[in-house]
């Protein structure tokens, strides 16, 4: 059984001096939205100005990575968790919110 895992933890803050328009706030406020944009806004390694940022899906394909786990917490508490892709490639069971994975050396900031 072949199972690759990743485990990403991700901690979005607004600056507390930074100035929007309401139209913008409200977008920032709104979970489906900020959702989106961690789903599109992976940047590469090195950005160039114009270019996309990666989505989950084109990151996890480069990778050859069949399943992922991602939770955002905000304020210390877990405030969405979403998964993408299969737990096990042989029998296409997909990953859900309750599968274990090995966190690795990105549990160190967490700990």
């Amino acid at each position: 059984m072949k199972i690759l895992t990743l485990v990403l933890l991700l901690n979005f803050t607004l600056a507390p001096f930074a100035r929007t328009a309401p139209q913008q706030q409200a977008a920032r406020n709104d979970l489906p939205s900020r959702i989106s944009r961690v789903e599109r806004g992976l940047l590469p390694p090195v950005t160039v100005k114009g270019d996309a940022g990666w989505t989950i899906e084109e990151r996890m394909k480069h990778y050859k990575v069949p399943g992922m786990s991602v939770a955002v917490i905000k304020d210390f508490k877990v405030e969405w968790a979403k998964t993408y892709g299969v737990k096990d490639v042989e029998t296409g069971e997909p990953v859900n919110v309750k599968t274990l994975f090995q966190a690795g050396s990105i549990s160190k900031p967490v700990a």
